[in-house]
């Protein structure tokens, strides 16, 4: 049996123990199997747009920058699509998608100098 002070100092976001009748109770795989990958998918949605917004942002070939920007905004629009997205997350990806307007104004004008 696991003692209360380790059962709180065991608690983790997937692993939520409870203490019915002095019994410790789990959730089912199942249940944690679903959790961890929601959470997974969110996290790779989210390591995702960083990184595609970032390669844009660095990009020095304006040809390559708009391309590299396309990609960034379908990764920011599949983040904000999911539905476990906090406040804080749909400011960050708002800002994210001025940026890069901002940016595909200025690499569309250098394309068009250019040319």
């Amino acid at each position: 049996m696991i003692a209360r002070t380790d059962l709180v100092r065991h608690r983790t976001k997937f692993f939520k123990l409870e203490i019915y009748n002095e019994n410790v109770l789990e959730h089912s795989p199942k249940e944690i199997s679903q959790a961890c990958s929601t959470t997974w998918r969110a996290a790779m949605l989210d390591t995702n747009w960083q990184e595609l917004y970032k390669a844009a942002l660095f990009e020095l070939n304006p040809h390559e920058m708009l391309t590299r920007i396309d990609a960034a905004r379908h990764a920011i629009a599949q983040q904000e699509s999911s539905a476990d997205i906090t406040e804080r997350e749909r400011r960050k990806l708002a800002d994210a998608r001025s940026i890069l307007s901002t940016l595909s104004r200025v690499a569309s004008s250098e394309v068009d100098r250019v040319a």
